[in-house]
């Protein structure tokens, strides 16, 4: 083959892998994990980081009981976890942030994680997570998880052996805690929200 051709070809290839680019606008597929036998461990929490498939705030999947304050997004988020943040601010109710996974039956190990932070005054007295189990409409909490202060996002982990009837319903509580000045805006923050059946 001559030099003059080998030159095209050269060309060539570096023209096509220049125009290979990825489009920014695509969004790559959701993660699935795989555990130390590598089986795959898919995330059962429906909005995970509180955005839509466009990276705007969404509350979808998830029900807010009570006063809950209105500012319900931060423009702040962890490493991974797109642009935005659900914020709740304390007040004088036990109102919190709730989501359910349903479809699950037996008794089975869960890995329970999520990142959060607290503003410069917080947490509120109050403020914590639980991980719990709907039977037959009645709550029942589980495992609690208490908030450091931190202004700075931190992981939290649990796993946690929970038995269910195909009846029950797994919920995940966000309480942001009380408080006898709401007017202060005493706020804890999440995103990266994750419950995983480990077995």
């Amino acid at each position: 083959m001559s030099k003059g051709i080998h030159c095209i070809i050269i060309c060539l290839t570096i023209i096509l892998l220049g125009s290979c680019e990825k489009d920014p606008s695509v969004k790559a597929p959701p993660i699935i994990e795989q555990d130390g036998e590598n089986n795959l461990v898919q995330n059962l929490i429906t909005n995970p980081s509180f955005e839509d498939n466009e990276g705007k705030e969404s509350i979808s999947g998830w029900i807010l009981k009570g006063n809950v304050d209105p500012i319900l997004f931060a423009q702040d988020a962890p490493v991974g976890g797109g642009t935005t943040a659900l914020r709740l601010a304390a007040n004088w109710f036990a109102d919190h942030a709730e989501t359910y996974v349903t479809g699950q039956a037996g008794t089975n190990a869960y890995q329970f994680s999520v990142w959060a932070k607290t503003d410069s005054i917080g947490p509120a007295p109050g403020a914590k997570i639980t991980l719990g189990v709907y039977s037959q409409n009645i709550y029942t909490s589980i495992k609690e998880i208490h908030y450091s202060k931190s202004t700075s996002w931190t992981q939290y982990l649990s796993t946690d052996t929970i038995m269910t009837l195909p009846s029950d319903t797994i919920a995940i509580r966000f309480y942001p805690g009380y408080s006898q000045f709401p007017l202060l805006n005493i706020s804890t923050f999440y995103d990266l929200v994750e419950l995983k059946k480990m077995d």
